[in-house]
């Protein structure tokens, strides 16, 4: 019976998880999207320094990243 139990607390908690990490990724998809329509607006993106738009587009790709790992 305490087996029983156990289990049940560790599929709760492998819910939980899952649900926190489904929500953090879908609450990164705005920032997604937000610096892809940074990065394709190339008259703007051309006109930033370079060390910027190489942190911006590493940041990007990071949290991208992150979102798919969360979500996979």
């Amino acid at each position: 019976m305490e087996e029983k139990g156990s289990y049940l607390k560790f599929l709760n908690l492998l819910i939980n998880d899952s649900i926190f990490l489904l929500d953090e990724s879908l609450k990164k998809i705005p920032e997604l999207k937000a610096m892809e329509a940074e990065i394709e607006n190339s008259d703007e993106w051309n006109q930033r320094p370079p060390q910027e738009r190489q942190e911006r587009v590493h940041h990007f790709h990071q949290q991208e990243h992150v979102c798919w790992l969360n979500m996979g």
